[in-house]
C-alpha cells in the first residue's frame, strides 16, 4: 500500500489555480478515464497521448482515484498532515539460537517520517512529490506594492469582486500568463478587460502557445487581430503608478523606456 501525506486536502494545490487553468496530462490512466464533462478531451500528438480538462474535472478525477484506492486498500490518505522530519533508521531481528548468540540476524533499514501532531510513519521508500508551488514573483520596482498590483493567485478574488480594470498589464511568459490574458479578453467574461498588454522579458514564449486542446493560439491570435491584445516581448517593468506602467528593454539597456496604460497589473 502507498501512504500519502498531504499538508492540505485532496487537490489542495490545484484549488489554488486561477479559474482559466487548463490542466494537461500525459498520464495513460487519465487519458483512458471516463470523461466527467464535455470539456474533457483526449488527443494524440508527437507519438504521445495528451489529455486536457477543466479545473473542476481534474479535482473530481483526483478525488475519485483517492477514494477508489482507499476502498481497495492500495492507498492510505492522510489530509492535514504536514511532514516535519524524515530520518533514516534501522532495526535488527535475530533468529535461531546458538550457545552464546543468535545464529542469524537480519538488519532492516527504513525511513521514519514524522508529521505535525507527532504521528510517526515508517516507509522503505519516501517520494517527495511536493511539485512546483508556483507563486509568481512580484518585481521589486517602484510602485510594486500599490493595491492594484496583484499575482495570479489573487486573481479569482479580484474577479469575483469586480476589481479588474479595463486596461490590464499581465507580466509573464508561462502558461498562466497566456491563459489569464485570453480569459480577461473573453467576451463571455463579465469581469474582463477591454485591452491587455502582455509583457515578457524573453523573445519568445516558453509556454505551448500551439497547444491544440487549450485553444490558446486561436483565442490569442483573434485578440491580436482585434488589437485588444498587445505583446510586449523582450521587456521588463521599470516602474508602476496608479494608471500607467513603464516598460524597459530587457536586451538593450540604452533603449528609451515606453509607457503603457494599465489600472491593473498582474504578475503571472
Amino acid at each position: 500500500a502507498v501512504t500519502v501525506l498531504e499538508a492540505g486536502d485532496v487537490g489542495h494545490f490545484v484549488k489554488s489555480w486561477h479559474g482559466w487553468t487548463v490542466p494537461r496530462s500525459t498520464s495513460d490512466d487519465f487519458a483512458s478515464a471516463e470523461a466527467t464533462g464535455c470539456k474533457t478531451q483526449a488527443f494524440k500528438e508527437s507519438g504521445g497521448t495528451f489529455v486536457t480538462c477543466s479545473k473542476s474535472e481534474y479535482l473530481q478525477y483526483l478525488s475519485r482515484i483517492t477514494r477508489d484506492g482507499e476502498a481497495k486498500g492500495r492507498i492510505r490518505f492522510f489530509a492535514q498532515s504536514r511532514v516535519t522530519s524524515i530520518r533514516r533508521a534501522s532495526e535488527t531481528s535475530a533468529s535461531g539460537c546458538g550457545s552464546k548468540k543468535p545464529l542469524f540476524s537480519k538488519r532492516r533499514d527504513f525511513f521514519q517520517v514524522t508529521v505535525s501532531g507527532g504521528r510517526v510513519f515508517r516507509a522503505s521508500v519516501v517520494v517527495a512529490a511536493t511539485g512546483y508551488y508556483s507563486v509568481p514573483r512580484v518585481l521589486q520596482v517602484p510602485g510594486s506594492t500599490l493595491p492594484h498590483v496583484i499575482t495570479s493567485k489573487a486573481l479569482d478574488r479580484q474577479l469575483h469582486s469586480r476589481q479588474i480594470a479595463q486596461r490590464v498589464l499581465v507580466v509573464g511568459g508561462g502558461v498562466s500568463a497566456l491563459e489569464i490574458a485570453a480569459g480577461l479578453l473573453d467576451e463571455s467574461n463579465p469581469s474582463g478587460a477591454e485591452t491587455v498588454d502582455l509583457s515578457y522579458r524573453g523573445q519568445q514564449f516558453v509556454a505551448r502557445w500551439h497547444h491544440p486542446s487549450s485553444k490558446l493560439r486561436a483565442s490569442l491570435e483573434r485578440q491580436l487581430q482585434s488589437k485588444r491584445l498587445h505583446l510586449r516581448m523582450s521587456t521588463k517593468v521599470a516602474w508602476i503608478n496608479r494608471s500607467h506602467v513603464s516598460l524597459r528593454s530587457a536586451v538593450a539597456e540604452d533603449e528609451i523606456d515606453f509607457v503603457v496604460p494599465a489600472e491593473t497589473v498582474i504578475f503571472a
